[in-house]
């Protein structure tokens, strides 16, 4: 299905915490949603985070492949991954994980509950004409 209520900007921190107001009122008129990127790496400012999920700005958010590359290799990335994973469910927003690449890695997700995957383990980007013969 497709049109404004399904379309989705993704931005990363800092355009959010430059572009607030902006991004509010994108909202308002057009009922735009946002999906955060690259959480988790340099700066994460969890007051933007709040302050976006209250306004109901955001509906996902994207946690850093930096985290998720090496996951099945580091058990302390894994507590971060999971912590960012059940403050989304806490927050009533979903949470995606990007640079997912191997078996292993799914199945740690899945354990965590994390909503969205996306990575080369479960497909190669596809051009406009592949999307519409899958869907």
């Amino acid at each position: 299905m497709y049109g404004k209520d399904n379309l989705l900007i993704e931005i990363t921190e800092q355009q959010a915490l430059e572009n607030f107001d902006i991004l509010e009122n994108l909202n308002k008129t057009h009922k735009v949603k946002f999906v955060i990127d690259d959480f988790g790496s340099g700066y994460s400012s969890l007051k933007t985070l709040v302050d976006m999920v209250s306004k109901e700005l955001i509906d996902i958010l994207k946690i850093d492949g930096s985290l998720i590359v090496n996951l099945d290799k580091e058990e302390e990335t894994q507590k971060i991954v999971q912590v960012i994973t059940n403050m989304c469910q806490i927050l009533n927003i979903k949470s995606l994980a990007e640079f997912v690449e191997n078996e292993k890695t799914v199945e740690i997700l899945s354990k965590f509950g994390t909503d969205l995957l996306q990575g080369f383990y479960l497909s190669k980007p596809l051009r406009v004409e592949e999307i519409l013969v899958v869907n």
